[in-house]
């Protein structure tokens, strides 16, 4: 049944009943990032696909954005942690995005990937990407439950 679980960090796909999604599909960015000096100083295209976890119960009824996720702000901090800051692995990179989210949005899971677009590996590669999952452990939830749990 939905809601009838809170999601802890690192949970499965099968654990997020209950929570609603919103997904940032194709954020691109020009970056600085990786270890090869080159990278650092001419930079390359990065590609980043975010999903939130959260409850849009509210959102879903009123129509308010004041009830909802507000995406564009999402995206906003994206972008922010994109052009301002300089990380030498896509890893680092994927955890200050979800770090980022979950302090500043009312969600209780974040999913990240990471995409480096045609990394210099030798041979010709589309990207090298790099998937996190992180969730609220349930002490740090708070007002963040699953519908059916309040």
């Amino acid at each position: 049944m939905p809601g009838d679980r809170t999601p802890r960090e690192g949970c499965h796909e099968e654990e997020q009943a209950g929570w609603d999604r919103l997904s940032l599909v194709g954020m691109v960015f020009y970056g600085h990032h990786g270890v090869d000096p080159a990278e650092q100083a001419l930079g390359q295209k990065w590609e980043i696909d975010l999903d939130l976890y959260l409850d849009a119960q509210a959102a879903s009824t009123s129509d308010e954005l004041a009830d909802a996720v507000d995406y564009a702000a999402v995206y906003g901090q994206v972008h922010q942690i994109m052009m301002e800051h300089r990380f030498h692995l896509a890893e680092r990179l994927a955890g200050k995005i979800v770090e980022s989210v979950l302090e500043r949005f009312p969600v209780a899971g974040v999913r990240v990937k990471v995409r480096k677009v045609q990394p210099p590996v030798g041979g010709l590669v589309h990207a090298a990407e790099v998937e996190m999952e992180r969730w609220r452990k349930p002490l740090q939830a708070g007002a963040f439950k699953p519908r059916g749990e309040e």
